[in-house]
């Protein structure tokens, strides 16, 4: 009688349990009142229940006393533990009547008090949810009564416990939507290419929480990052280049079309153990695409092990379309910038040019034109004599941020090609050249040549008159080595082209004058 009036007595307090459990739909709430149901019906030192945060990750998410151990709050590796298989595969309870001597138990954090221990899995359906834990501190406490006790309280708890999930996991697809929408509205208010970068990863990180992260263009053979946020030392990053393909997560992203998650990446990837990133240790990136076409990438990345989701890769994914039309968009805009801009040069430049007959004067104006045109440190014009060999500096122009070897002046010094080779070679092909000092095909004379001045990377345009090279400019850059753009080339070489038509139009009125004042 007595054992029938105690088993009614457990029915009722599951019942209102059940009632308890259904009265909210919030999460947190939700995993705090099956702790204190629990202990209503089922005595206990201790309880936990544990989710998963991955494939064989469990985290403990609420606790009776409250958990203070980080490890358990961030998630262990069960993947070796035979306990976590039996319960989640066998679907059963598994009851240790002393932990200090059964070695199939985990003595992870505080544990020593522990002696009886029972883990029951949490189902909802087929779906697997976690552990329900409950210890005590006596040995063979619990017996077969508690244990089905346990089994049915966790099929309601399992059941609340998944209601809330879906109502949660509804209620952030909500927010998600809106992020996106607010995202895609923050995004295309600007066309500012830089502005849209800070926007695209401050959104961004509304929707995937991430502690550092970069704007990655696909450039011909490899990526390169142009916008960033989170590094200690942003400059540092900014221009970093990943070739593609390459032994790279990057690579993946960009040939497969899809996301990549590195749950270890300084265990994947030898690169990501060393500065300025070494502080990841999971990394997520997915492809931007615009018309089907992959533009580059927005790599993610979490002091975390195991941070990223497939929820996460696909949140990001979602946003990094919307990114790349952002981007796209800006650089539409940039470009008609541009031109507009390399048009008013080459107006300015070509009015300049034909305003004096003055050879001199031309010169000077072309140095200055084409200098501020690509915003070069320095800018010199130089007179080519084929016969002799040489070639001579006719003027120099030196802008506001040129170095101090830079400006020590070369004007009206004649260098022989004997001593300066390539120069010679170039000149015949009446096509431009860039040389960095860096570069290891570089002769030791032009090498030297560069030392000496502070150049690191150097344009070189030909001035051509009726086919033939008549001398050359040499944009220098002494703050860092420079990749020069097609785009500057050319427009360098316009406006060269136009000022070598104003100089054979002043030699010839000269020569002419002379002539006439014979």
């Amino acid at each position: 009688y007595e054992e029938a009036q105690r088993r009614a007595e457990q029915m009722a307090a599951l019942r209102q349990m059940n009632i308890a459990l259904t009265s909210t739909l919030e999460r947190d709430q939700i995993l705090e009142m099956v702790l204190d149901q629990l202990k209503t019906i089922l005595d206990y030192d201790s309880a936990t229940i544990q989710t998963l945060a991955g494939p064989h990750i469990v985290r403990v998410v609420a606790a009776r006393p409250p958990s203070h151990d980080e490890e358990l709050r961030k998630g262990f590796d069960a993947s070796q533990n035979p306990l976590f298989y039996e319960m989640r595969d066998e679907k059963k309870a598994v009851v240790i009547d002393d932990v200090h001597l059964d070695d199939r138990w985990a003595k992870i954090g505080d544990w020593e008090h522990v002696r009886s221990w029972v883990g029951v899995p949490l189902f909802a359906k087929d779906n697997f949810l976690g552990f329900l834990n409950v210890e005590k501190g006596i040995p063979g406490f619990y017996k077969e009564t508690e244990v089905q006790l346990l089994r049915d309280f966790a099929q309601g708890a399992a059941l609340a416990i998944e209601n809330a999930r879906l109502f949660e996991a509804e209620a952030q697809r909500r927010q998600e939507a809106e992020t996106l929408r607010q995202a895609a509205m923050a995004l295309t208010s600007t066309l500012d290419l830089e502005e849209a970068l800070d926007r695209i990863l401050e959104q961004l990180h509304r929707v995937v929480a991430y502690d550092s992260a970069s704007v990655q263009l696909l450039r011909d053979d490899h990526l390169e990052i142009v916008g960033g946020r989170g590094f200690a030392d942003l400059p540092s990053v900014i221009g970093l280049r990943f070739p593609i393909p390459g032994d790279n997560p990057n690579t993946g992203v960009i040939e497969s079309g899809e996301p990549v998650i590195l749950a270890d990446a300084q265990a994947a990837h030898a690169p990501f153990r060393e500065p300025p990133h070494d502080h990841i240790r999971s990394w997520l990136g997915v492809p931007m695409r615009f018309h089907e076409q992959i533009m580059g990438m927005i790599a993610l990345d979490s002091t975390e092990l195991d941070h990223f989701t497939a929820d996460h890769a696909r949140l990001a994914t979602a946003f990094a379309n919307q990114a790349a039309v952002a981007i796209e968009n800006a650089r539409l805009f940039d470009e008609a910038e541009r031109r507009l801009e390399e048009q008013a040069f080459l107006f300015e430049a070509s009015a300049a040019a034909s305003s004096t007959l003055n050879v001199d004067e031309v010169l000077r104006t072309l140095a200055e034109r084409i200098a501020q045109a690509v915003d070069a440190t320095s800018a010199y014009v130089c007179d080519w004599d084929e016969e002799q060999g040489t070639y001579t500096v006719l003027v120099e122009y030196f802008g506001p941020e040129a170095s101090d070897k830079e400006r020590v002046s070369d004007l009206g010094v004649t260098y022989s090609v004997e001593n300066r080779e390539e120069e010679s070679e170039w000149l015949l092909t009446l096509r431009p050249w860039v040389d960095h000092l860096s570069s290891p095909d570089l002769s030791e004379s032009d090498r030297a040549h560069m030392e000496e001045f502070g150049a690191k990377s150097i344009l070189y345009l030909p001035l051509v008159a009726k086919g033939k090279a008549m001398g050359l400019i040499e944009v220098w850059e002494s703050r860092r080595e420079r990749d020069f753009t097609q785009e500057e080339i050319d427009l360098c070489q316009a406006i060269a082209n136009q000022a070598a038509v104003a100089v054979e139009n002043a030699r010839i009125y000269e020569a002419e004058r002379q002539q006439l004042g014979r």
